[in-house]
């Protein structure tokens, strides 16, 4: 499998942050704000919202990514996240 872009994480996002009041319009920044974005802060998404991204990309891409695997970094942002999937497959 070839490794995710930020292109693909975004639109998964887009998907699971449909309706979530307060959250960036991750649409319409730019790649290199986007990979700084904080989860809770800036996307307001909690865990559930963030496995559901996971299971978007999954479907998706047609990949297995185990959540409990996933080591994302203690700075919450898109950018740790999109590395720890990619290290991961």
């Amino acid at each position: 499998m070839e490794k995710l872009t930020i292109k693909d994480l975004k639109r998964a996002i887009v998907y699971v942050n449909q309706g979530n009041e307060g959250a960036k319009d991750v649409q319409n920044i730019s790649d290199e704000e986007f990979l700084n974005c904080k989860f809770g802060k800036d996307l307001h998404m909690g865990n559930i919202r963030v496995a559901n991204a996971i299971i978007e990309l999954q479907r998706i891409h047609g990949i297995e990514l185990l959540m409990g695997e996933l080591k994302v970094g203690a700075d919450d942002t898109v950018k740790s996240f999109l590395d720890a999937i990619n290290e991961s497959l």
